[in-house]
């Protein structure tokens, strides 16, 4: 479990740094997605819950929905589509090595008009 909602951003970016390539940058907090001149993963929040799955948690336990949106701002150029996809999976991965981490979708979508993304919906669990 995460130690806190407000820890949850610097907690999530410790275990992505592992899963991602060097060059990756990861913001923790929302900005425009489209303007990064790296390959960058955004964590943005978007929603609190007691619930996880249909279940009602303990007090004291919240459900954080996080969405991570990773983006490759070569691709905009037409370059390997595949580059992105190539990064998803080992992301995908490392999610799935933890059991206070679950993800249940993940969506590739343009930028406005710009570079394409994945967009991973996610819940974490944590203290209040």
């Amino acid at each position: 479990m995460l130690s806190s909602i407000p820890a949850v951003r610097d907690e999530l970016k410790a275990r992505l740094e592992a899963a991602l390539p060097d060059d990756w940058a990861i913001v923790k907090d929302l900005t425009a997605a489209n303007v990064s001149l790296v390959p960058a993963v955004y964590i943005e929040f978007t929603e609190l819950s007691t619930l996880a799955e249909g279940a009602q948690l303990p007090p004291g336990q919240v459900c954080a929905t996080v969405d991570l949106v990773l983006v490759d701002p070569r691709t905009a150029d037409g370059e390997a589509e595949a580059a992105i996809e190539d990064e998803i999976v080992p992301l995908l991965k490392e999610l799935d090595t933890s059991s206070d981490l679950g993800w249940s979708t993940a969506r590739k979508i343009r930028q406005d008009s710009g570079p394409l993304s994945w967009r991973v919906s996610l819940i974490a669990l944590t203290t209040l």
